[in-house]
């Protein structure tokens, strides 16, 4: 037994000086450090991928044909991944306004339903022109939807300041007319600024009994034109309210843009404002926020 253990230590001892040997001689091997016809260098250039180069390529081609349109790339390209890059490009060119993130810091329900609208709609008409109704479906269900509803806080808060107040004095108004009395200036200012506050409420039972007591006011004044004299008939008075509340946006910028001017210029703005706003009341225009 002790000779066979011998034995296998001197063995060890063999094989340990060969591999020591071996690797010093590894040590001294030539390797050559330029190129040749027989030893050429690798590539220093990664591989190309394929399906990354298909997708640029799509963008590409979208690109170079001004593609705005997600059916122009499904008729030119199929459904390869070059139509994918050139999807991908298209979807990239849709405008998506911002998310306000606390819609209860917007004035109305309305403002917020329509800040949602207009974060949104965008990338579900661009779903849907993709051909993924269920994205349109998932996503109005699980996100759209419950954004709409927690903007309805914004009117339940305001409702008693907005409506119930106002239609409280509305009916005052109403009783003096109907008395043979006629409003006061300040009366008319009010209900300026209040009914179209109203109007803009979402739907609810007492924004209706207020828009039905303002009715029977104006018919015992005359008309509406009565209380509002420079408003356009119908849906042009929108019109009439966008392009004043522009006008308006213009004349606080260029107030604030020379407040260091001539006193004279400062004077001109500050009427002009003045009556841009008094516009806007008689028009029948919702307060500016």
């Amino acid at each position: 037994m002790s000779g066979r253990i011998v034995r296998g230590l001197a063995w060890s001892g063999v094989a340990l000086a060969l591999l020591a040997t071996g690797w010093h001689l590894l040590g001294k091997v030539d390797y050559d450090t330029q190129p040749s016809a027989e030893v050429p260098s690798l590539s220093t250039v990664l591989p190309v991928n394929e399906a990354d180069q298909a997708l640029q390529d799509g963008v590409q081609w979208a690109q170079a044909h001004n593609t705005t349109q997600h059916r122009d790339c499904k008729d030119a390209l199929g459904n390869s991944l070059r139509a994918m890059g050139c999807h991908r490009y298209v979807t990239a060119q849709k405008v998506v306004p911002p998310l306000v993130k606390d819609g209860l810091t917007l004035p109305r329900t309305r403002d917020c339903i329509a800040a949602v609208h207009a974060h949104y709609d965008p990338s579900l008409q661009d779903a849907a022109e993709q051909g993924n109704p269920r994205v349109v479906s998932v996503w109005t269900v699980r996100v759209v939807d419950p954004l709409v509803r927690q903007c309805n806080n914004i009117d339940n808060l305001r409702i008693l300041r907005d409506v119930h107040e106002p239609l409280g004095r509305l009916n005052t108004m109403l009783a003096q007319v109907r008395a043979g009395q006629s409003l006061s200036e300040a009366d008319l200012v009010t209900l300026r600024r209040e009914y179209p506050e109203v109007e803009l409420f979402r739907d609810n039972p007492m924004r209706t009994t207020y828009l039905t007591t303002a009715q029977n006011l104006f018919d015992l004044m005359g008309g509406r034109q009565q209380v509002f004299p420079m408003a356009l008939p119908g849906a042009a008075r929108d019109g009439q309210c966008a392009a004043l509340a522009q006008q308006m946006a213009e004349l606080k910028k260029a107030y604030h843009q020379n407040l260091n001017t001539q006193s004279a210029s400062q004077n001109q703005l500050l009427a002009d404002w003045a009556r841009t706003e008094e516009t806007l009341q008689k028009v029948g225009c919702p307060t500016l926020h």
